[in-house]
């Protein structure tokens, strides 16, 4: 699978807010799978996409900056 493009945050609110998105069953992977990905500002953040399809994100540990309102999804990739 191949995924492109990003995501905003448009609220930090609800039962989950670092969930970014939920894969159709076809697309999820069969083990955990973390990434690390671009967030705004030259910042970033990691990702894990899980065998229920959650895709969701893991703020950096200080020191570093957490900004998760853009995240780039270019060029993540695995095997279902």
């Amino acid at each position: 699978m191949h995924l492109i493009g990003a995501v905003a945050r448009t609220s930090g609110g609800g039962t989950d807010p670092d969930l970014v998105a939920t894969l159709p069953a076809f697309a999820r992977p069969h083990r955990f799978v973390y990434q690390i990905v671009h967030t705004f500002d030259g910042a970033y953040a990691d990702l894990v996409i899980t065998p229920a399809g959650q895709v969701e994100l893991i703020d950096p540990r200080s020191p570093m900056v957490t900004d998760t309102s853009f995240v780039s999804l270019e060029g993540l990739s695995y095997q279902p």
